[in-house]
């Protein structure tokens, strides 16, 4: 046999280790591997419920693990058809000579061409124009006043309600939503750094009062109660 049928068989012979056959009766056995699975194997029709030796004609390792134990070799239970004899044999009496190929004798000298591939057509433009006006003179008839165009919601009212249309409640527009300003931002230099502070929390010192003179303030200051009862009290005795 080739190599390729010696590794299968050597393949199958280490799994077969896993598996255990029992004897059943004429030539069949029920053999359990490791997993659970039960197959039957038949040795007299060369057989096995894997189907892998029926497909191949090579022993699976369900029926190995019973040739092993019958002390039998496997590849006696292997097909014919991958022996040698069966080479000899297929070309013992004769090889028969092949022409080239210009010489071959051709039944159908036209070439077969591919299908022609119809596309999908489109539904005339009578037709779709016809199922249109329909559509929208059926959508669009008013059952009020019989007319087209409008429905019975807006049927005589499509001027008034623009008119007399009030705001939802509960809604506010958009547009009455009044509109914030922003805080002007000032630059003001210190100890060599630029910081900056906002308009509101500027203030400046009024002109009026860099105005006035001290000596109205003095004056003012004496002519008060305040400046008579410190005097007059007996503080200083």
């Amino acid at each position: 046999m080739g190599p390729r049928i010696e590794k299968i068989v050597a393949k199958n012979k280490v799994e077969s280790g896993y598996c255990i056959p029992i004897l059943s009766g004429d030539m069949k056995y029920q053999v359990t591997n490791m997993e659970g699975g039960q197959y039957v194997v038949d040795l007299g029709t060369r057989s096995c419920s894997c189907m892998r030796w029926d497909l191949c004609g090579i022993p699976c390792s369900h029926a190995i693990a019973r040739i092993s134990r019958r002390r039998q070799d496997p590849f006696d239970y292997v097909n014919e058809y991958y022996k040698k004899a069966a080479y000899l044999k297929s070309y013992n009496p004769i090889i028969s000579p092949m022409p080239s190929i210009d010489q071959w004798q051709r039944h159908d000298p036209n070439p077969l061409l591919p299908p022609l591939y119809k596309k999908q057509g489109e539904p005339p433009a009578a037709t779709s124009g016809n199922r249109l006006r329909k559509w929208v003179y059926d959508k669009f008839k008013c059952s009020k006043c019989g007319k087209d165009g409008h429905n019975k919601k807006t049927c005589g009212t499509s001027s008034t309600n623009a008119a007399t249309k009030q705001p939802q409640i509960g809604r506010k527009d958009p547009k009455d939503k009044p509109v914030r300003q922003r805080k002007q931002k000032l630059k003001v230099a210190r100890g060599g750094h630029n910081k900056t502070t906002t308009a509101q929390s500027h203030t400046s010192v009024p002109t009026d009062l860099l105005k006035i003179d001290v000596f109205d303030v003095v004056h003012w200051f004496l002519s008060t109660d305040v400046v008579q009862w410190f005097f007059e009290d007996s503080v200083f005795e």
